[in-house]
């Protein structure tokens, strides 16, 4: 059954973009790959150009508060906070996981 799915699935020939059937595996392999590529390459080039405006939005003591030190009680109390069910974290963990064992991890 699944041999047959496979063989039902394969890709047994293409046209390029001259409108040429392929039926060669590999070459129609360089196709897909080099389409994907196409695809999901970044097209724009990499600038890195720093507005000096946008550097004065934020204030030297809003920075300062931004880049304090964060304390394991503060983190502990707005765990404690949570809905233990409601969505699952980064992680992939609930917080009610975070709650019976943030003492461990």
């Amino acid at each position: 059954m699944v041999k047959a799915r496979r063989t039902r699935s394969k890709i047994m020939k293409l046209k390029d973009f001259l409108g040429v059937r392929v039926e060669e595996s590999i070459h129609i392999e360089n196709m897909l790959i080099n389409d994907f590529t196409a695809k999901f390459k970044w097209a724009q080039k990499t600038i890195v150009n720093i507005d000096m405006e946008m550097l004065n939005l934020v204030s030297t003591n809003y920075n300062n508060g931004l880049l304090k030190l964060i304390k394991d009680s503060k983190i502990r109390a707005d765990l404690l906070q949570m809905n233990e069910f409601n969505a699952l974290g980064p992680d992939g963990f609930e917080a009610a996981f975070s709650q019976d064992y943030g003492h461990i991890i």
